[in-house]
């Protein structure tokens, strides 16, 4: 969907058309959307957005879709996206804590409490037993 200007400014009517087409086109491809202006024709265009494990490495254009590439090592995007670069693996397990899922394209590292590690005799084995249950993301 293009919307054309002659003023400068888009239409009064401009916004919500834009959102109702977002809304009919995500429906309708099950690939989330978002709006963007192209900076050489000043058209509003309806683009799709980049999927987990990518980012966005150009927007589309009138011709072109979104152009997207995959996260490099040690780098995520864990929803669909438009995001111009992949988000850093920056969670680091502590010292009584293992890694439950490891950082991968579409998620960054979890880390959960080291029960093999609480055994009499290790020095933070009661610590350990306080973490919570659920792994730390």
């Amino acid at each position: 969907m293009k919307v054309t200007e002659k003023t400068g400014q888009a239409p009064s009517w401009a916004l919500p058309a834009l959102l109702l087409a977002l809304v009919v086109r995500g429906a309708a491809t099950d690939a989330p959307t978002f709006p963007w202006r192209d900076a050489e024709t000043r058209e509003w265009l309806v683009c799709g957005q980049c999927p987990p494990g990518t980012f966005m490495l150009r927007p589309c254009s009138r011709g072109s879709p979104t152009a997207c590439r995959a996260c490099p090592p040690r780098h995520y995007t864990e929803f669909w996206n438009y995001l111009e670069r992949c988000r850093y693996c920056n969670v680091i397990c502590g010292e009584r804590e293992e890694e439950v899922r490891p950082c991968t394209s579409a998620h960054n590292r979890a880390c959960g409490c080291c029960w093999r590690c609480g055994t009499p005799g290790w020095l933070g084995w009661s610590a350990a037993s306080a973490h919570a249950s659920s792994p730390r993301a």
